[in-house]
């Protein structure tokens, strides 16, 4: 499966070739098969990224508001609930006593143990000593 996303100028090129290869030469009619595995070799894209290609070229041409060469790149996935630069900054600022144990510095913050675990986790600014259960000595 090929997985590859194109340049908006690497789509007006496309659009441009499946043009010259479409029969009678217009946006309103089909492309050949032949013409689409062509244009699926020489850009390295699945038939169905072709085609959506095409469908778009075709309805930028009746509907001047479309723009057919645009690659929409949405976000995906759950939002963020908190900013990962700013609690990373809020730890390091963090006094050493408020900090000793993972629970301690996220009850500093305000966030729970384990969302402050993974925000550490994922930039890479989690100390090895961080664990759940470590404790300082004096509280053993």
């Amino acid at each position: 499966m090929k997985h590859k996303r194109l340049t908006p100028e690497q789509r007006e090129s496309l659009i441009s070739k499946a043009l010259s290869m479409s029969r009678q030469g217009s946006c309103s009619k089909k492309l050949s098969n032949h013409g689409v595995q062509l244009l699926e070799t020489e850009f390295g894209v699945s038939q169905a990224t072709i085609y959506n290609i095409w469908n778009r070229a075709k309805k930028a041409a009746s509907d001047p508001s479309i723009h057919a060469y645009v690659a929409y790149t949405k976000k995906c996935g759950r939002r963020r609930k908190y900013d990962y630069d700013k609690i990373v900054a809020a730890v390091r600022e963090m006094p050493a006593e408020q900090k000793v144990t993972l629970s301690q510095a996220a009850l500093a913050l305000g966030i729970h143990q384990a969302s402050l675990r993974n925000i550490l986790r994922r930039t890479g600014n989690l100390p090895t000593e961080w664990t759940y259960r470590n404790f300082p000595t004096q509280w053993a």
